[in-house]
Parts: C-alpha cells; sequence; structure tokens
C-alpha cells in the first residue's frame, strides 16, 4: 500500500504525509465554538470545521443548496447561534437585547484573522487569489462579502517573523540591573513597624528564676 493511499487522498495531495494526520469527530471541534473559550479558538474552530469538513483548505459553507464562500459575517452568525443554544440549554432566559449582546462585533473577529494570519495558520485573498492583508486598506474594506475567500491551511505557514520576536521579549526575564532600587528589606523601610515579630512571653515562674528570687511561691511584690 503506498503512502498516498493511507493519506486521505485530498490531504496527500496537499503534502500530508504518513503519520502527520488523524481523524476528528465534528463535535470535538464544536466544544471549541462555545462561548466559555477565546474568540481565537472559535474562529480557527468553525475554519476548520468548514475546511476539513469540506475536504478542502478553502472555507465554504452552503446556502440554498449552492456551496459558497464563507465569509466573516458567516462565521459571526454561525458562533452567535451556538452561544443562543449554549445558554438556552442551560435553562437560560434572556431578553432580545441580551442575546443580542453575544453577537461578535465584525471588527474583533476580522482583527482575529489578522492575527490567525501572521500566525500562519489562514489567510484571506479576493476571487483572484490576492491576499487581502496586501491589498491598499481602503480597497480591503471595499471588498463585497462573498467576494473573498478565507483559507485555513492544513500545513501552517511559517509565523511572520516581527511577531515571534515580539513574543520572545514579551517572555524575556526581567533581571534588575544596578539601577534598579532595591527592593524593600522585610522589618525595614518607611514604617519600622513592618516586619516585627511580636513572640510571647515566658510564664512568670521564668522571669523570676531567670532573675535568681528564689521559690516564686514566697517571692514578694512591693
Amino acid at each position: 500500500m503506498s503512502e498516498r493511499e493511507r493519506v486521505p487522498a485530498w490531504m496527500a495531495q496537499l503534502g500530508v504525509k504518513e503519520g502527520e494526520w488523524l481523524d476528528l469527530s465534528k463535535a470535538q471541534l464544536r466544544t471549541m465554538q462555545l462561548p466559555d473559550k477565546t474568540l481565537k479558538a472559535r474562529v480557527w474552530a468553525t475554519g476548520m470545521l468548514h475546511t476539513s469538513g469540506y475536504k478542502s483548505q478553502a472555507a465554504t459553507t452552503m446556502r440554498n443548496g449552492k456551496k459558497v464562500p464563507l465569509t466573516s459575517g458567516g462565521i459571526i452568525a454561525e458562533l452567535w447561534k451556538i452561544a443562543k443554544q449554549h445558554y438556552a440549554t442551560a435553562g437560560i432566559q434572556a431578553t432580545d437585547e441580551r442575546w443580542e449582546a453575544l453577537k461578535e462585533a465584525k471588527e474583533d473577529v476580522r482583527q482575529v484573522l489578522s492575527d490567525l494570519e501572521r500566525e500562519g495558520v489562514a489567510e484571506r485573498t479576493d476571487m483572484h487569489g490576492t491576499p487581502v492583508r496586501k491589498l491598499p486598506l481602503e480597497q480591503s474594506r471595499r471588498l463585497p462579502s462573498g467576494r473573498t475567500q478565507i483559507f485555513f491551511w492544513l500545513i501552517p505557514r511559517p509565523p511572520n517573523v516581527e511577531d515571534v520576536q515580539r513574543e520572545w521579549e514579551r517572555r524575556k526575564p526581567q533581571i534588575p540591573t544596578p539601577d534598579d532600587p532595591e527592593p524593600e528589606q522585610e522589618g525595614h523601610g518607611k514604617n519600622p513597624e513592618v516586619g516585627k515579630i511580636s513572640l510571647p512571653l515566658p510564664p512568670i515562674w521564668q522571669i523570676l528564676q531567670g532573675l535568681k528570687i528564689g521559690d516564686t511561691d514566697k517571692a514578694q511584690v512591693n
């Protein structure tokens, strides 16, 4: 049996090799769409359901019996529906305004898609295949709904180098320099009372014995 026969044909055509793929249920990805997850995780899970679920890297959905490109508006609508079902199943009752508040803002979803692009796992293009991130801002904003295509790569691209460098800087441990003020030690600083430990007093007989007064029963106290 050849390697291409062991790997699903559509994956093999995209460069996936033996041992680099697995079976995954849609239920697992739908769990990642629930509103208690981060928006990035929910958008990514939605994209995977609409790409691998259709044996493709291009995110699509069914509308009026036809396969059409999945849009950011479609992602918002799907996540909103799932969020309402999630809370309603738990017995939550809410006003229309409260349900409406569950809907993600279009700007937030677009920002998440931009983040996923920089991380190398997704890409938005116009219908000619030009990445949206390479289009002038005004031109990208004027792209009509349904005239863009969202891809979620089966084999992620390398992430943006500048983003990786910034992440490295954020993770760098903070090493104090000679110019940094030394932290105040316990018991020192502006409040001399801070850090003092109150010890219990010994019994009176120990005090008297320490003063060599003798029999504590006969001690005279003036």
